[in-house]
């Protein structure tokens, strides 16, 4: 491995690049625009994915999901909390302007540590009311007894486009 101009890692003669918070403007954005991810957990070598309505949660740097304690996902993420997220906006997003990023099909992977936060605590609670405010339809996955508030603390980022061009920072 050698570390390169840009923080372009050069690993086996492939060059790959990620980026860390606090995350550019590109980035947010499109977190911002979209509610809809895919949530990628392992345990034992067993990989899971599940498709997922999302907050992003910039004050703080964190995606938060919601899940029922009896799933598949949240078994993974109790056994080890490494996850992988990625969020695509799909053709019909609409942006302010011709200038804007939306709806020109990017691709961003996030990889962070997942926490399960104490139900009942000041952030479980802070953090539930911030996310059913982003999906004020889906509160039977929000605030369902037995639902948990998953808080993914973002460790660094990836942005792709249609033509396979990674962005660089």
């Amino acid at each position: 491995q050698v570390l390169q101009d840009n923080n372009t890692l050069v690993k086996n003669g492939m060059s790959s690049y990620d980026c860390y918070p606090p995350l550019p403007l590109e980035i947010v954005n499109l977190l911002c625009a979209s509610r809809l991810c895919f949530l990628a957990t392992q345990s034992d070598g067993e990989p899971h994915l599940s498709l997922m309505n999302y907050t992003y949660h910039q004050e703080e740097e964190v995606i938060l999901l919601s899940t029922r304690r009896d799933t598949k996902k949240f078994g993974h993420i109790v056994d080890g909390p490494k996850v992988a997220v990625l969020v695509h906006d799909f053709p019909h997003l609409q942006g302010n302007n011709a200038e804007d990023i939306h709806g020109k099909s990017w691709s961003i992977t996030l990889n962070g540590t997942c926490q399960v936060l104490e139900e009942g605590s000041d952030a479980c609670n802070k953090l539930r009311a911030i996310h059913l405010e982003n999906n004020p339809d889906y509160s039977q996955f929000i605030t369902a007894p037995g639902s948990a508030i998953l808080c993914i603390s973002i460790e660094k980022a990836r942005m792709c486009d249609i033509h396979d061009r990674v962005s660089y920072w």
